[in-house]
């Protein structure tokens, strides 16, 4: 266990988006995703290293807004399952860190997300009403 000073010192030595949303993982991704980011097998795909998870901002800013349900190809490895909509249970600041936690995390590299970004593309889908398919995702630009 660490000491309050300890605390402090890893709060200051890692940037915010370098810190693991807590809040994130323990109530909305671990179940499904793991702490590894493995997934589980032939139900929840993985993120680490996942084309998805590293893929434009502006894809998997939707799908943390609005949800994903339909089959979907990650790795190599077929799923078909749903992931909930969180748009309306966190802010663009959270999405923003949650998705740069994710794109930053077990050797994914890919750049941080914005809160601006994930602003701009919640007023863009606000008529939005129900989850995205993969199919719609990789559609778009």
């Amino acid at each position: 266990m660490m000491s309050g000073s300890c605390r402090a010192c890893w709060k200051v030595a890692r940037p915010p988006w370098r810190r693991t949303p807590r809040w994130w993982e323990n109530a909305f991704s671990w179940a499904c995703h793991q702490p590894t980011g493995l997934g589980l097998p032939g139900a929840y795909p993985p993120l680490a290293g996942s084309e998805w998870a590293q893929g434009p901002d502006e894809r998997v800013i939707r799908i943390v807004l609005d949800g994903l349900s339909g089959p979907i190809t990650v790795k190599g490895g077929q799923f078909n399952n749903s992931m909930p909509a969180f748009g309306p249970l966190l802010r663009d600041e959270q999405i923003a860190d949650v998705l740069t936690y994710v794109r930053s995390e077990w050797g994914n590299t890919a750049p941080a997300v914005s809160p601006d970004k994930a602003k701009e593309i919640r007023s863009a889908v606000a008529s939005r009403s129900g989850p995205w398919s993969p199919d719609e995702l990789l559609k778009l630009p």
